[in-house]
């Protein structure tokens, strides 16, 4: 295959490579259609953003994930092909002449056009995407979660379970399934109890409380204590349940 001038394809393929090395692309077919939609999501502006990233992530298709890799590498654009669509693609470096080639940003493969010929197009043909601080931290812990070394995976696991969004928890609770490193596993409960935390059921959330207890979490430690020294925590339960927690991780 050939690849975008300038562009370090290894590093924008990683995301595939691992998936598949992780078991998780590999006896599954790329649902075409979804795929182009999530990536062409990631396109979009705000909100609509943010959800395509997680979609990708959740879709467990790595020739989505490719495109992802591409938005954190500021190598992804939009280009409007020869039927009027506007299409997701991988750019690189423009040669001497400043042209270029693209690629699909499903994949990876080189868009060509009716007679089988590469598209090479100038910087003016396309329109870079861009992507703000919260969506690239965001993307690269969705990117590590399936990474192969276990540190990147309990990294991403806690960053993800921090930021207590509902959405993330299907992920955790995936990788969770999967995970054989003893350590990258604890830190994907710990992150997944920390979810928890924010869930509106004061059951559950007593429940992470003594979770993140057992695993004598750190994170725990600091954020009980600010939630009781404010007083933010209003069921009776779950406060008591924090202060158990703090005395028996400062232990």
């Amino acid at each position: 295959m050939l690849f975008p001038t300038g562009y370090d394809m290894t590093r924008l393929l990683t995301a595939t490579l691992l998936a598949l090395i992780a078991g998780i692309g590999a006896a599954q077919d790329v649902a075409t259609d979804g795929a182009r939609e999530l990536v062409l999501g990631l396109t979009r502006r705000g909100d609509a953003q943010t959800v395509a990233a997680v979609g990708i992530a959740k879709s467990r298709d790595p020739a989505a994930a490719v495109a992802l890799q591409a938005l954190l590498d500021r190598a992804l654009h939009t280009y409007v092909d020869a039927t009027g669509a506007t299409v997701a693609v991988i750019t690189g470096e423009p040669a001497d002449d400043g042209s270029m080639q693209i690629h699909d940003a499903v994949g990876g493969a080189p868009l060509t056009d009716a007679s089988g010929a590469v598209i090479v197009v100038t910087k003016g043909d396309v329109k870079a995407v861009s992507a703000g601080r919260k969506l690239r931290k965001l993307g690269r812990d969705l990117l590590r979660l399936n990474s192969g070394k276990a540190q990147d995976r309990r990294s991403a696991a806690l960053s993800l379970g921090r930021q207590q969004r509902e959405d993330l928890l299907p992920l955790l609770l995936a990788a969770r399934e999967v995970e054989s490193d003893r350590w990258a596993r604890r830190a994907i409960e710990e992150g997944i109890a920390i979810t928890h935390l924010a869930d509106s059921d004061a059951t559950i959330r007593v429940a992470a409380i003594e979770t993140l207890s057992s695993l004598h979490s750190g994170y725990a430690l600091n954020a009980f204590g600010k939630t009781l020294e404010a007083d933010a925590e209003k069921d009776p339960d779950a406060a008591d349940a924090m202060r158990r927690a703090v005395v028996s991780i400062e232990r």
